[in-house]
């Protein structure tokens, strides 16, 4: 018996040795940190600027076809409401196996000419990992200049309607 005690009276006493050790730790790390750098960069996270204006999710659903910005509201209803009843279709058991004329959709957005590149006379853009790609592309300037022009209404629409507008 008087082991015991002995023995449990040491597990005690270690046990608090232990939790005072803790509690002891944890309240040093409290009053170090966070130093004032990390509260200055905690303090500028933050700070989130306030968001204002339009959503530009209509804006970037069309951004491949030449949508005008008076259409863009319409557009991305529609084929959010389309994609919405879909979505329904699905959920209350239809099949598009079974059924594929339940599910079939053209977005509204394909109504308009596309702005997609062209790559069809371009040659193929470097890989990330290709080494020699400014030495190719040097090399065959108009070819490439086929492909950038082929951009040009896509690059048209972002910077006059996406940039100034969205920031």
């Amino acid at each position: 018996m008087r082991t015991f005690k002995s023995v449990s009276g040491w597990l005690l006493t270690g046990s608090l040795l232990v939790l005072l050790a803790l509690v002891g730790l944890i309240a040093v790390g409290r009053f170090i940190y966070p130093t004032a750098a990390q509260r200055e960069a905690v303090a500028e996270l933050e700070r989130w600027p306030s968001y204002e204006g339009k959503n530009a999710a209509a804006l970037l659903w069309s951004l491949h076809y030449d949508v005008p910005m008076a259409d863009l509201d319409r557009v991305f209803a529609s084929d959010m409401a389309r994609k919405e009843q879909l979505q329904q279709a699905f959920d209350e058991g239809l099949d598009p196996v079974l059924d594929p004329s339940a599910f079939a959709w053209v977005s509204a957005r394909e109504s308009y000419g596309s702005l997609a590149p062209n790559r069809e006379h371009a040659p193929e853009p470097c890989g990330s990992y290709q080494t020699g790609c400014l030495a190719r592309v040097r090399d065959d300037l108009p070819a490439y200049g086929v492909g950038v022009a082929s951009v040009a209404p896509l690059l048209r629409i972002v910077s006059q309607q996406l940039v100034p507008r969205y920031g």
